[in-house]
């Protein structure tokens, strides 16, 4: 009975405190208005929902290009021009007609510039590259009296190359390929004789002639601007000929032996350091 007259008489009172704060607000219609809102506004349109995905989409694809080596995802560049400093341990071979011949160690030195494009798992590059070669020269005995030294100096190269680089992982590839060109060396070659009365035999010419090489190596790209390419080349120039000469006096001058022909062509291994689009800060 105590409990029925305190449960009325709260009823009554919340009634009152109702009636004082003025008619309930309904919460539905305000729940169904802004639902209703939500789901016919634009920011859920397709075009909307596309558009903002495609956004993060390409966020995302801009934040993980910069980890990754720009040549193979960074689909936004389809081209890059890059600088290579070059350094090369050469294996020499000028054959001098018959033997002897000059097989030597030696260094060379140089640099590329190219343009490198973005091909599926890789890249198709093209370049120029120029280097300075080391001169070689070698002593030989004829016989028990007589030897003869042959040397080769002012050695250059100038070629046009093609390479594909193919990426096995995101940092490691291979690549192949080849170029043709020009190069050129100084040719002496000097016969001494120590005989009275005999005659040194001479011959010294600048060749310049048609140049090939072909080769092949693997990549490691340190960043999405630096590689690093440790190659193989063979380099071999278009046969010359050199005039030899018996040596005269003032009263005698030089008379003309004969020729001899020279080859030469190396075997290299060489270190390169591969830098893209290496002037990207100063443009900006």
């Amino acid at each position: 009975m105590l409990i029925a007259v305190i449960a009325t008489t709260t009823q009554i009172g919340f009634a009152d405190q109702a009636e004082e704060l003025g008619a309930a607000t309904d919460l539905s219609a305000f729940s169904e208005e802004k639902e209703a809102g939500w789901l016919s506004s634009d920011f859920l349109s397709s075009d909307s929902l596309s558009d903002n995905f495609l956004s993060a989409k390409d966020r995302s694809a801009d934040d993980a290009s910069s980890l990754l080596p720009v040549a193979l995802f960074d689909e936004a560049a389809p081209r890059q021009f890059y600088v290579s400093g070059i350094l090369a341990a050469s294996f020499d071979t000028l054959f001098n007609g018959e033997p002897p011949s000059i097989q030597q160690t030696a260094f060379s030195a140089g640099g590329a510039l190219g343009v490198a494009l973005n091909r599926p798992n890789g890249l198709l590059r093209f370049e120029f590259e120029g280097r300075g070669r080391d001169n070689i020269s070698e002593t030989f005995a004829l016989d028990a009296a007589n030897y003869a030294t042959i040397s080769v100096s002012d050695g250059w190269s100038a070629m046009a190359n093609m390479w594909r680089d193919l990426f096995f992982t995101k940092k490691f590839g291979a690549y192949a390929g080849g170029g043709i060109g020009g190069g050129g060396y100084r040719s002496t070659y000097n016969a001494a004789l120590p005989i009275a009365g005999v005659p040194a035999i001479n011959g010294s010419s600048h060749t310049s002639s048609f140049a090939w090489q072909a080769g092949c190596g693997v990549v490691y790209a340190v960043n999405s601007r630096l590689t690093l390419d440790l190659g193989y080349r063979f380099y071999a120039l278009e046969p010359k000929q050199t005039d030899l000469y018996l040596s005269g006096t003032a009263a005698s001058p030089p008379v003309l032996l004969g020729t001899t022909e020279n080859t030469f062509s190396a075997s290299e291994l060489l270190l390169s350091i591969r830098i893209y689009e290496p002037f990207r800060g100063l443009m900006r």
